[in-house]
């Protein structure tokens, strides 16, 4: 996220003309009061970027065809501190949005007005979020609109059943040779490392001592990496290398887990 902690940073956005977006919207100073619709419109307007890719709400900024005009008047800090945003937010959002962020920019040397920068993570554990009026929005380039049901059901499969990953590297660095043997067309298999990603927390790999040694629901599948010239692959060694298909060959490798992840 952009760094909006001083009137320089915000005065910045206007004179380096930066756009809203898809991460960014200006609000004026008259979009905070207490009624609540205004309330309820704040909430919407969080819960939106929390349901897409997260996001600053700048309050204090005048806007026009989505550029910045420039700060206006501010925000009373004594009427509206950055707790009461927090709590309209929250309040009118359920679930509750986890690691939501209020900064007040001070526009005077006495603060006694302010800007107010809202900080918005995309939703992750607890998605997505619903408005006080019963429906799920999300951030689209401008504006807010209404998620679709496969949206919102994507988000919920999301928030329960996270998604693997795996990261690849060489075993010897950012570089690997290929190496053949003598009168063949296929090389030796390039040794990749795979770290197992999932709900955030990384889970590292073992690799078997025996052929074929596949240990039920704690297994994956791992690939080697070949350069062919021909569309075939076959067994190149006695570690448990088999073909798998056109110019590549699979190595069976034992997740320190659970679950079985074939890549």
């Amino acid at each position: 996220m952009l760094k909006l902690e001083t009137r320089a940073q915000l005065e910045a956005l206007h004179s380096g003309l930066m756009k809203e977006s898809l991460t960014l919207e200006y609000k004026s100073s008259g979009a905070v009061d207490k009624t609540q619709p205004k309330k309820e419109e704040i909430a919407k307007d969080a819960l939106a970027f929390a349901n897409a890719a997260g996001g600053q709400i700048v309050y204090g900024m005048k806007e026009k065809d989505n550029l910045p005009e420039g700060l206006d008047g501010g925000i009373d800090p004594l009427q509206f501190p950055g707790i009461w945003f927090e709590q309209v937010i929250q309040q009118n959002v359920s679930p509750q949005i986890e690691g939501l962020r209020i900064h007040e920019v001070p526009l005077d040397a006495q603060a006694s007005r302010v800007a107010v920068v809202v900080a918005i993570p995309a939703a992750q554990s607890y998605a997505p979020h619903q408005s006080k009026d019963g429906r799920y929005y999300r951030r689209h380039n401008f504006r807010n609109q209404i998620m679709e049901d496969y949206e919102v059901r994507d988000m919920m499969r999301r928030a329960t059943t996270p998604e693997p990953f795996v990261r690849l590297s060489f075993a010897a660095g950012m570089t690997a040779p290929i190496e053949y043997v003598d009168e063949s067309e296929i090389s030796k298999p390039i040794v990749l490392d795979f770290v197992y990603w999932q709900s955030f927390q990384a889970t590292s790999i073992s690799y078997p001592d025996s052929v074929g040694d596949r240990r039920g629901h704690s297994d994956s599948v791992a690939r080697c990496v070949h350069a062919s010239s021909r569309t075939h692959g076959r067994r190149r060694n006695p570690q448990e290398q088999v073909n798998s298909g056109p110019g590549i060959t699979t190595q069976y490798a034992s997740f320190q887990g659970s679950g079985i992840y074939p890549y």
